[in-house]
């Protein structure tokens, strides 16, 4: 067995283990445990749309997870401005204009 660390965003979070606090969790999962395997562990349903990123980095399904990894995953996400010159980056000032 290995630990990782799960952190399960926005809709995802029900998943976690039962008694966690916040959106991150210390799991115990067998040695070469996928991404996939631990995410159906967890009983996220395998019909819902998500990301997902090994310590921050893009993943699939099928990636053998290593002790101490940081498994995160994100359901679809939307919003936004839809104008870029509506954006603001603190220090940088507005974005330029949309061609």
């Amino acid at each position: 067995m290995m630990e990782i660390t799960v952190e399960l965003f926005a809709t995802l979070t029900p998943f976690l283990p039962p008694g966690t606090a916040g959106k991150s969790a210390t799991v115990r999962v067998p040695e070469g445990a996928t991404v996939g395997q631990v995410l159906e562990g967890l009983g996220v349903p395998g019909d819902m749309p998500f990301t997902t990123l090994v310590n921050g980095r893009h993943s699939e399904a099928d990636q053998v997870l290593r002790p101490g990894d940081r498994l995160s995953a994100f359901p679809p996400l939307a919003g936004g401005s839809p104008a870029r010159d509506a954006a603001f980056f603190p220090g940088q000032g507005p974005a330029p204009p949309a061609v």
